[in-house]
Formats: structure tokens, sequence, C-alpha cells
């Protein structure tokens, strides 16, 4: 015994698809729906965008916290090194301080205008320790640890102590800035004599 099934005819639309016989919709996207989709679209990929921007300049700034974390790393180690070992200080200026140790005479100079501390030993070239300053300022003290003031005659004479204050800071050419770092520390010149 054989069983044959019957089909019903099928009617085939413009656009090849199936539809019901007498049927004259063609299957496709709407403008609306294409509208839509295109909104959507523009809404995620904004996000991205922003998402990798803000990523970018995260980047930058934490480059710019470990480029200040090194610099001011470096000063700190250079000047303590020598400001221990000093046996005579000379204050030529708020700005400008000579150590003189066993190794010759070292000079170190905040410029207000670059912006930069630099050491200078005798005989030799300028360095630069740290750039981007913000605020910089030279402090000394006497052995009781009163505060002297630079400019007094006595100055370079009663220095025991040396404090530098440096609040550095980066600004990046795009908006992202790097906010400011300050780093303080004193020192005692131990092998110079008290006044």
């Amino acid at each position: 015994m054989t069983t044959t099934m019957v089909r019903p005819a099928v009617e085939r639309g413009a656009c090849g698809g199936r539809g019901a016989a007498g049927s004259s919709r063609r299957a496709g996207v709407t403008l609306t729906e294409l509208l839509v989709a295109s909104v959507l679209g523009s809404l995620v990929l904004a996000g991205v965008l922003t998402a990798f921007l803000f990523f970018c300049r995260t980047g930058v700034r934490m480059g710019h916290y470990a480029e200040m974390e090194r610099q001011s790393r470096v000063v700190l180690q250079r000047f303590g090194q020598d400001a221990r070992e000093a046996k005579a200080v000379a204050w030529v200026n708020a700005n400008t301080l000579k150590l003189t140790h066993d190794g010759g005479e070292v000079t170190y100079v905040y410029d207000s205008a670059r912006r930069r501390l630099t050491r200078t030993p005798a005989g030799g070239s300028e360095s630069e320790l740290v750039s981007g300053i913000a605020d910089f300022r030279f402090r000394a003290y006497d052995a009781a640890g009163a505060a002297l003031t630079l400019t007094a005659a006595n100055a370079s004479q009663n220095t025991k102590m040396v404090q530098i204050d440096i609040d550095l800071a980066r600004n990046p050419v795009a908006a992202a800035s790097t906010g400011a770092q300050a780093v303080s520390a004193r020192y005692v010149l131990r092998n110079k004599g008290t006044g």
C-alpha cells in the first residue's frame, strides 16, 4: 500500500519569499527600522569611543605620575647625598644654594621661568634634576631647628639643616592634566660645624 500526501500550492511573492495566496507584501527593511538601527548603532559606537578615550587619558596620567615619582626620587637622593656630605653652605639667593664638600662645590639652582631644578658640580656641566615644578622653596634651619631667613647675612654660617619643598605638576597637550605631587625633605648637614 502506498500513501500519497498532497501538499497545498504555495504562491511565491515577488521577492521569492513564501506568502499567502494573493499577498502583495514584500519582505525587506523599512526606512523606520533602518533609522532606528542606525541610531542604536551610533549610540553604541559613541559609548565605545568614550571608553577608549577615557582609558587613553588614564594611561597618559599614569605615565606622568610615574615620571614625577621617578624625578622626585632622583632629586631627593642626589640632594640628600650632597647635603649630608656638605662641610659648608652658601645661600646666593632664595633660589640658589651652594654646598661645599670634599668633592668640591655643588650648586643647586631653581629656575622659576623654566620651572626646573638644576645641579652643577664644580668644573662640571649643569644637569636638570627635575622639571615641571609648580612650586619650589629652599628652607634653612639652625642646629636647634629654628627657621632662618635666607636673605640674612648670617644664614650661610648658621645653617645646619636644609629643606627642599617641591610641588610637581604635568600639563599635557590634551585636556587630561595630571595633578600635583608634593615632595618635601629636610637634611642635616652632618659634616658642617655650627655657627
